[in-house]
């Protein structure tokens, strides 16, 4: 099946115990920002597809229905995201 792509970042988590986190800063459906599971702290994460997605938009109190994307990770970071954003405003 053919999903839409959409470059995520990541945000690596400090905690042994929690989860790192995929950022998709703008949904193509919905423009919010939504986060997905990217494994385990210390898992080995390969640049390229991650697999495909539900995006659970909310739009007015009720799931939107948007069909899957599949994340693309080109290498990048969540808080490198967030400076090059802060900085252009």
């Amino acid at each position: 099946m053919n999903y839409l792509e959409v470059e995520v970042y990541l945000k690596r988590t400090d905690n042994p115990n929690g989860a790192n986190q995929w950022v998709l800063p703008e949904c193509p459906y919905c423009g919010q920002t939504h986060w997905h599971g990217a494994g385990s702290p210390g898992e080995d994460l390969k640049i390229g597809q991650q697999g495909s997605r539900n995006p659970h938009c909310v739009i007015a109190g009720k799931t939107s229905g948007d069909p899957d994307y599949s994340l693309i990770w080109r290498g990048k970071y969540w808080e490198e995201y967030k400076k090059v954003i802060k900085n252009e405003r």
